[in-house]
């Protein structure tokens, strides 16, 4: 009886550790990830940058895998315009470039943020 109590314990804690450890990771997918929202100042199609002024002035590389979105619709690059309010998800890579993951285009300042 014990040893039927020890492992029904032990199974309990085994999926409920997974159990927990699917859960978050379901909603956060790369802890490293930064947010930040800004104005943006200028977009470089060809070098593929955007550089946003938040508290800061920021330039981040924009890889051919980062998402661009509107409301529910893809965007390109292009798209962005000066004067658009973004917010990006970005990560920083080991020699302190930041290198944007999604970029979230808003109709006005504040809109869906």
């Amino acid at each position: 009886m014990k040893r039927v109590l020890i492992l029904a314990v032990t199974a309990f804690y085994l999926v409920s550790g997974a159990a927990a450890y699917c859960w978050e990771n379901a909603f956060n997918e790369d802890p490293r990830i930064e947010t930040v929202e800004g104005r943006v100042s200028n977009v470089d199609v060809q070098r593929s940058r955007i550089t946003i002024k938040s508290v800061d002035t920021m330039t981040f590389l924009v890889p051919l895998n980062a998402r661009v979105v509107q409301d529910i619709y893809d965007m390109k690059l292009s798209d962005v315009k000066a004067g658009d309010y973004v917010t990006i998800d970005y990560l920083d890579d080991p020699s302190g470039k930041h290198e944007a993951k999604t970029i979230t285009v808003h109709y006005e300042k504040g809109e869906g943020v």
